[in-house]
């Protein structure tokens, strides 16, 4: 067993998913400060990655996933839930480049990842999954994303703390917030 399937085990990830009664058919994430802990356009490139599964730029930062992110990624593989990035960074070649490094662009079906309105993210994303905006779930740190997607009828978790990212907690939360609001 893998060591990222077993810390997904380990936490009762596996079994939280299999309890909802009802479970997202996609997970939207914006990547700055709800996948990794910065804004990717101020990094200094080129980037390579480290011995803990991390990477570092051209002068040596660290640059890594929050603690959860990969955990969550495997989780939603294994129950075969698509994985969008929906970033509106200004470096979107920078972004792509991050994602191959720290080995988690394997986990997405969808990009869109360039500066725009999330509105234009997400009719990329419907429209090229096929996936209906309620059968959604974006986790995003910037509340007027929140609040504009949410009109769409996608299922939002507004992300608060900018340093913590995107947590186990935040995702049962989410996930919780998605299958209450389809079981009824």
């Amino acid at each position: 067993m893998s060591s990222t399937r077993a810390e997904c085990e380990g936490d009762g990830l596996s079994e939280f998913m299999q309890s909802m009664k009802v479970l997202p058919k996609m997970v939207v994430l914006n990547l700055d400060y709800t996948v990794w802990e910065l804004h990717v356009d101020m990094t200094i490139q080129p980037f390579r990655s480290d011995k803990k599964g991390g990477a570092v730029d051209w002068h040596g930062h660290k640059l890594a996933l929050f603690p959860d992110v990969r955990t969550i990624m495997t989780a939603l593989q294994e129950k075969g839930i698509k994985l969008a990035a929906a970033s509106s960074t200004t470096d979107p070649q920078t972004s792509r480049q991050l994602m191959a490094v720290l080995k988690i662009d394997k986990f997405f079906s969808h990009f869109q990842i360039f500066p725009t309105k999330k509105f234009k993210h997400f009719k990329n994303i419907q429209s090229a999954s096929g996936v209906e905006y309620k059968d959604m779930l974006f986790f995003d740190n910037m509340e007027d994303n929140i609040s504009d997607i949410t009109t769409l009828g996608v299922t939002c978790f507004y992300i608060e703390d900018q340093a913590g990212g995107l947590t186990m907690d935040r995702f049962k939360t989410g996930l919780e917030q998605f299958s209450h609001k389809h079981s009824q």
